[in-house]
């Protein structure tokens, strides 16, 4: 057991110099924006814009992946999740999740030690500088590299298509290349050591994931568009439990077919976004 551990890698590849490089000028180009200098925060911007990073991203999330590999572990658990509303699921992650793995793990990955950016962070910064940074951009290449690797994911030890719940334990933040490189896999079937094992970084490290750019405002929905998502919200949730509950059940009946619907219906009750996705739901049963 201890030499298997000890073939187990920490990360896929060891982070270049330029996304640290990268996370810099753009701490530096949220310090500008608050002094009002948004001429040189929008420099800054470009400057961590590096292909570098773009290349080093690419050996991770590729289609060859040169840094990715596969073994074949003995019994590993069947691939339950493959359908779109399953997907759903993996969306479903709370604010208050979310903040409870950072308070944990800080804005560093788990596996590779990364500068981390909040979501909300980029889609802000976006607003501000969205020619710079082409966030929504229809191809990656288009996007602004610093922000693609250093955007924080919530990675599952053991993925929701693998069985993985929904648990702080089986949760760490990581950086998009560990997180997208590994993708459905176990952290047996692709090499890396558990992460959890690891110390978390020290509380005084500078880096804080560039939360120190102002939000952007929330739009307030009045009381008839409220009651208009609650209607939605609960057609959407059966409709998706409905699913999960028949695909599950097709394809290993062995484990599904007792459940009570009540469990598929707090699985999908976890969903945040699935206000959007009722008319993606609708399309699919046509």
């Amino acid at each position: 057991m201890t030499n298997q551990n000890n073939n187990l890698r920490p990360y896929f590849r060891e982070p270049i110099s330029e996304i640290n490089d990268a996370a810099r000028y753009l701490d530096a180009a949220v310090s500008a924006h608050l002094a009002g200098n948004t001429k040189l925060a929008n420099e800054l911007i470009l400057m961590a814009d590096m292909p570098e990073i773009r290349e080093w991203s690419d050996s991770l999330i590729s289609e060859d992946r040169p840094y990715v590999h596969k073994v074949e572990i003995a019994d590993p658990p069947p691939e339950l999740y493959d359908d779109y509303y399953l997907q759903l699921i993996c969306r479903g992650i709370s604010d208050q999740f979310r903040a409870t793995i950072i308070m944990r793990d800080g804005y560093h990955c788990k596996f590779c030690g990364m500068c981390l950016i909040h979501p909300w962070v980029i889609d802000a910064m976006n607003e501000a500088y969205s020619e710079s940074i082409s966030w929504w951009a229809d191809e990656n290449v288009k996007k602004h590299a610093a922000f693609q690797v250093m955007e924080m994911q919530m990675n599952f030890i053991v993925p929701f298509s693998r069985g993985g719940d929904m648990e702080l334990n089986n949760c760490v933040a990581a950086c998009s290349p560990c997180h997208y490189g590994r993708g459905e896999n176990l952290l047996e079937e692709v090499g890396l050591r558990d992460p959890r094992t690891k110390e978390p970084l020290s509380d005084n490290s500078w880096w804080r994931g560039l939360t120190r750019f102002p939000r952007m405002e929330k739009v307030n929905f009045n009381t008839e568009n409220k009651q208009v998502q609650h209607q939605n919200y609960e057609e959407a949730c059966r409709l998706v439990a409905e699913r999960l509950q028949e695909l599950c059940i097709s394809k290993h009946p062995e484990i599904y077919k007792d459940l009570p619907f009540t469990f598929w219906r707090e699985k999908v009750a976890r969903i945040p976004n699935i206000f959007g996705d009722l008319s993606r739901i609708r399309n699919k049963e046509r």
